[in-house]
């Protein structure tokens, strides 16, 4: 268990360490978001057109 728990405390260490790297990563997770969106989108108008 208590290993468990140290490997657990290393996984979430660089987030609460350094705030800059949690933003770039949910920076990143929101700009493949939007990027399916887009794509999405596309389909999506390329579908009413036909």
């Amino acid at each position: 268990a208590a290993k468990d728990s140290g490997h657990r405390n290393k996984d979430s260490g660089p987030f609460a360490q350094n705030p800059a790297l949690a933003i770039r990563s949910v920076k990143e997770i929101l700009f493949h978001i939007q990027k399916s969106a887009a794509v999405v989108s596309k389909y999506l108008i390329a579908a009413e057109v036909e």
